[in-house]
């Protein structure tokens, strides 16, 4: 009988050693790429100097998602948020490229545009104009899902490195973590949203890599996606959100579920609560009926939280959005608009020292 579910993000995998950071992966692909590639493009963005970028020949190095990304180093402290980066970028592609690309309208004009758009804006709309104008037969929505399946490949490729292996060697073995709390290994699932294995006694069949695992096998795919909470099946980036690229992943293959209505604890473990996942979390929230049941929810905080007091005001604040947001989606909103003093009154939402 399941009577815990442990959701588990990237922090945990960092707080035991594991290079999993974004960053790490960065850092990799500047070194097998060169970084002194990027430097004409680069200054050419700095200088805002569109019309001669427009005009490159193999302007995307590596990979579209890497190029957009190095360059929104240049002014955007989030810009390897990989997720958000891609859901802010493909928003709005209906709006600024209909006219510009899809309508052939002429590029003679590109400063009148960019007055228009933010600077993450700027440098897709000229990475992809730069696209287009190498072949107008140019399928935006084709090209960047093939992209994103690239760049994919090389997170998966960077797992298997030597420099990811290496850090393996510190990798921290965890016996009998306090977020067990008592629980039997066979009366817990596990919801992994690390792309590593979750390095417990519970039986491998009560876990589920949601977003795909480091294995030997050639064929897994790894999954970067964005939310699909407001998206719809009929939109054309559609195709780019988890829930789509999970259920492509799922062909032939089956799953036990994690959850159960005997559930009674909900532990979240290393997760950001991002938008991203938003979704899964509404899911379980409304499987399991939280604002009725007696099911807890805690949240564990690592060192790194207890040494950073500012990262651990944004995991308090994370923990009340991801609640308010939820009740927002009820359909009493009176129990949505009191859904985290409730939780709090019960005893129900407990913050909680990991131990790592």
């Amino acid at each position: 009988m399941i009577e815990k579910l442990i959701i588990v993000g990237n922090g945990f995998d960092l707080s035991r050693g594991l290079n999993t950071s974004y960053n790490s992966f960065f850092a990799w692909l500047d070194t097998r790429n060169g970084v002194s590639i990027m430097n004409d493009t680069l200054q050419g963005f700095k200088a805002e100097n569109f019309n001669a970028i427009l005009q490159k020949d193999n302007i995307i190095v590596d990979n579209f998602w890497y190029t957009y990304m190095k360059l929104l180093e240049l002014d955007d402290p989030e810009w390897n948020n990989v997720e958000s980066v891609m859901l802010n970028a493909l928003n709005p592609i209906s709006t600024n490229f209909e006219n510009m690309i899809m309508k052939n309208q002429p590029f003679q004009n590109i400063e009148s545009y960019m007055k228009k758009w933010t600077p993450s804006e700027k440098k897709f709309s000229l990475l992809v104009s730069n696209l287009y104008l190498q072949n107008k037969q140019f399928d935006i929505y084709d090209y960047l899902f093939q992209e994103l399946r690239k760049f994919e490949n090389s997170f998966k490729e960077y797992l298997d490195s030597d420099t990811f292996r290496s850090s393996e060697q510190q990798f921290i073995r965890v016996g009998q973590p306090s977020w067990l709390d008592g629980t039997e290994t066979k009366n817990i699932s596990v919801l992994n949203f690390n792309y590593t294995y979750f390095l417990n006694d519970i039986p491998e069949t009560q876990i589920r890599n949601i977003h795909g695992v480091d294995t030997s096998d050639p064929t897994s795919q790894f999954i970067f996606g964005i939310d699909s909470t407001k998206i719809s099946p009929s939109q054309e980036i559609y195709r780019f959100t988890k829930a789509s690229r999970i259920m492509m992943n799922s062909y032939d293959t089956e799953y036990n579920s994690i959850l159960s209505h005997t559930i009674t604890n909900i532990s979240f473990i290393g997760h950001s609560l991002a938008e991203a996942d938003y979704s899964y979390f509404q899911s379980i929230f409304d499987y399991l009926s939280i604002y009725d049941s007696d099911v807890t929810l805690s949240f564990y905080y690592t060192k790194y939280h207890i040494q950073h007091s500012e990262e651990m005001l944004k995991y308090q604040n994370a923990i009340q959005e991801l609640i308010n947001r939820y009740g927002r989606t009820l359909d009493n909103q009176d129990h949505g608009d009191n859904l985290y003093t409730k939780l709090i009154l019960e005893n129900r939402i407990k913050i909680i020292k990991s131990g790592l």
